[in-house]
């Protein structure tokens, strides 16, 4: 009688070892345990470009170039004092196979320094600023004399309505330049961003730039923590509609994320629609949506515990691409070894869901810095082996 009353346990045992099995199961090799997480983890990464010479290399730029009519992907990079492009087969995405190496004759020195925010490229002209003067190097030809340009960074190659290559950048005094490319010698363009608010024409004191060519629209930060939007093709650009601005940050008093001093505030500005993010003192990534023009918001709450505050770190080298957020930092808990970290603003669950890509070999500390996207690759720049070198490693999936 007492075998027939646990006949009852028969099928809840049995359904509760295919429960584990199933929770359990492996791939055939026995170890499933890093499953489909495996590629959120930080990865080592893999040697892609090295200077022979020991010269250190860094700031990957991964652009489409048209030389001779022929169109090829180029691989910006600076070596010492020099800009090196390598050029690859278009077909090739993985940029395995070099079809030219060349240097641009410059004798630039410390003038090839600049920042992932200071250079604008396409696929005719590569252009950066270095020390209050501005640089263009047309492919396939020479860089052509620097001009006298203190533009704060944020600038883009936008095409004007004669179909000609356009530099356009701001001045922290609130002038608006346009540079033509193809004749650099020729007179800029300049147009004063007269402050709305003024009553006697005052221009804008300017914090932050950052346009997008294919929009034809810019954006421009002021040292008081207003953002406007411009029109990069009109002849005298007005500042927002009807001089309104996009958004003005609250004081301090007013929302306790935001600076006391402003003037700090908007730090690597860049826009890709419909997404315009920046880095504040607090080493937070802010987002405002043009789109829906909600407030800006912390999108990334970078050091939560407050690791880089105390040591001195900072956010830097942010780039966006589309909705891909890549930065480097030294969150992670080690002064002075700076890793790369990666959101997607369209999935993101809270300010907080980011993920770190890249981490040192065992027994080595370095710093992984200056990320780029192309494809579903990231490119970086790490010193492991005591110089600087070009790494990459696939993008998590976030």
């Amino acid at each position: 009688m007492k075998r027939n009353h646990l006949l009852w346990l028969i099928p809840v045992v049995l359904m509760l070892a295919l429960f584990l099995t199933a929770s359990c199961g492996d791939d055939g090799n026995g170890d499933e345990s890093d499953g489909d997480n495996n590629n959120n983890k930080p990865v080592e990464g893999e040697l892609f470009l090295a200077d022979q010479t020991g010269a250190d290399i860094w700031m990957p730029i991964i652009t489409t170039i048209s030389v001779s009519a022929e169109d090829f992907l180029g691989f910006i990079y600076v070596k010492g004092s020099s800009l090196l492009v390598k050029r690859f087969d278009p077909s090739d995405t993985n940029l395995e196979t070099e079809l030219e190496e060349f240097k641009p004759d410059t004798g630039l020195g410390s003038n090839i320094i600049f920042g992932v925010t200071e250079y604008a490229v396409n696929e005719r002209f590569f252009s950066w600023n270095a020390n209050e003067s501005t640089y263009r190097y047309q492919w396939g030809k020479t860089v052509k004399p620097q001009i006298g340009l203190a533009l704060v960074p944020g600038n883009c190659i936008y095409v004007n309505d004669a179909r000609k290559d356009t530099l356009v950048g701001v001045q922290d005094s609130g002038q608006l330049l346009r540079v033509e490319l193809f004749d650099f010698e020729k007179p800029f363009d300049s147009a004063d961003l007269v402050d709305p608010a003024s009553e006697t024409n005052q221009t804008v004191a300017v914090k932050a730039f950052s346009c997008s060519a294919d929009r034809g629209i810019g954006f421009v930060a002021t040292k008081d923590g207003r953002v406007f939007r411009i029109n990069l093709g009109d002849p005298q650009p007005s500042l927002g509609l009807s001089g309104v601005p996009e958004f003005t940050l609250k004081k301090a008093t007013e929302d306790p994320l935001v600076n006391v001093d402003l003037d700090k505030d908007f730090s690597q500005m860049q826009y890709a629609h419909p997404y315009l993010v920046w880095v504040d003192k607090k080493y937070d990534i802010k987002m405002y949506n043009v789109q829906t023009k909600e407030y800006p918001k912390r999108v990334v709450d970078v050091d939560p515990n407050g690791f880089m505050e105390v040591n001195h770190g900072s956010v830097t080298d942010m780039r966006i691409f589309g909705s891909i957020l890549l930065w480097s930092d030294m969150s992670s808990g080690q002064e002075g070894n700076y890793d790369i970290w990666g959101a997607d603003i369209k999935k993101m669950a809270n300010e907080r869901d980011f993920y770190q890509i890249t981490k040192d070999p065992d027994g080595v500390t370095a710093d992984q810095r200056y990320p780029y996207l192309f494809k579903s690759t990231v490119y970086w720049v790490d010193n492991r082996n005591g110089k600087s070198e070009i790494f990459r490693g696939a993008l998590p999936t976030m």
